[in-house]
């Protein structure tokens, strides 16, 4: 239903981070983003 980028631009939210997932109740007139990242694990050289 939600395109996720459009969240992603207006919440000026760049990687590692993302938007996951976006839900809409209506009758809760409630709104959820959920954000996420993505995880690396750097090593010493």
């Amino acid at each position: 239903m939600f395109e996720n980028n459009l969240f992603e631009a207006d919440f000026a939210i760049q990687s590692p981070w993302f938007i996951k997932d976006v839900e809409f109740n209506v009758e809760a007139k409630r709104l959820d983003i959920y954000i996420d990242f993505i995880y690396v694990s750097y090593r010493p050289a």
